[in-house]
C-alpha cells in the first residue's frame, strides 16, 4: 500500500489520517509529466523547497469541485487552489518559489531543473 500525505504546508492529510472523520479524501500526485502545470503547482505550494518526485502528492481538500472531470479525477490543467496559510511562515515572497527550485538541484529528485526546462 502507497502510503501517500499530502505536501501543503500546513496540511495534515494522510492515507491513514484526514482532517475530519468519515471524510473521503483523493492524493494527486504531481504533474510530473506536465511543466507548465507542475510549475504552476510548485508556485501555489509557496514552499521554500518543495518535494518534488514520484509518490508526493497534494489531498484534494485543495482543489475545487471545477477541477475535476469525474468525482477523483482531476481536469489536465487543474492547479490547487484552496489554502490556508496562516500559520505557515515559509519566508518565501511571490514568485521566489521557481526560481529556487531552479537554481537549488540539489533538493528536487529527478532533475526538477531539466523537467521544467
Amino acid at each position: 500500500m502507497v502510503r501517500s500525505f499530502c505536501i501543503v504546508p500546513g496540511c495534515s492529510n494522510a492515507y491513514y489520517r484526514v482532517k475530519v472523520s468519515g471524510k473521503v479524501v483523493h492524493f494527486h500526485q504531481l504533474p510530473m509529466t506536465k511543466p507548465e502545470v507542475l510549475r504552476r503547482w510548485l508556485a501555489a505550494l509557496k514552499r521554500k523547497d518543495p518535494p518534488v518526485g514520484p509518490g508526493r502528492r497534494v489531498c484534494s481538500d485543495h482543489f475545487i469541485p471545477s477541477n475535476y472531470r469525474i468525482t477523483n479525477r482531476l481536469k489536465p490543467d487543474a492547479v490547487p487552489s484552496v489554502f490556508d496559510f496562516s500559520g505557515y511562515s515559509s519566508g518565501i515572497v511571490e514568485g521566489q518559489v521557481l526560481s529556487n527550485c531552479v537554481q537549488d538541484g540539489v533538493h528536487m529528485s529527478h532533475d526538477l531543473a531539466a523537467i521544467l526546462d
